[in-house]
């Protein structure tokens, strides 16, 4: 729980004590690979933190294609927000890319925890406006950068993680097919 604990204190001080309280409100979960987690259709009732591993989160689009909409590493939250906070049915599926390590606190875990330990609620927030900053920045790429635009900032973001995730998966978070990424690569190296 090294990482999520210094997740955590980064960006609020608690004490020993509360550090405990949390501790022992999160349940550790191991994934093996090709392993998916328990998501579609149900409501979101955890938040999970990934202390170590690689994960997707991706959906179906009606023609049953998958979109691929997040690439989680260690040190990163995955969660779908828009169920969590209106306990709607979950329309994502999460797979595991490579063995993980996850965090995971139940909803009410959570409630009970934030009124015990106030700063927990300013985490909370903090973390809710940076994904949403996250989730703006990632709508805009989609609509107003090229293809190439849009894998450069891949780059920037998941440099670490583009050699262990397959191409069709960057192609899906790009929004694009596994040929098209292939070609703007081939493009990009030909320069």
């Amino acid at each position: 729980m090294k990482r999520l604990l210094a997740d955590i204190t980064n960006t609020v001080s608690l004490s020993e004590q509360q550090l405990g309280k949390v501790t022992r409100a999160f349940k550790t979960v191991q994934l093996a690979k090709k392993d998916h987690l328990p998501f579609f259709g149900k409501k979101a009732d955890a938040l999970h933190f990934i202390e170590s591993g690689l994960v997707r989160v991706y959906f179906l689009d009606q023609g049953a294609r998958e979109i691929t909409v997040q690439i989680g590493m260690e040190k990163m939250w995955l969660n779908n927000l828009h169920s969590y906070i209106t306990q709607t049915p979950n329309k994502h599926y999460v797979e595991i890319l490579r063995p993980t390590v996850l965090h995971q606190i139940r909803k009410e875990d959570l409630d009970e925890l934030v009124q015990k330990i106030p700063a927990l609620e300013t985490f909370m927030r903090i973390k809710i406006q940076q994904a949403y900053a996250r989730l703006m920045e990632r709508t805009l790429e989609q609509t107003n950068l090229t293809v190439e635009e849009r894998y450069l900032a891949f780059q920037r973001k998941y440099a670490r993680i583009e050699a262990m995730v397959p191409q069709y998966i960057i192609a899906s978070y790009l929004n694009v097919s596994p040929e098209h990424l292939s070609a703007v690569k081939n493009r990009m190296l030909n320069r």
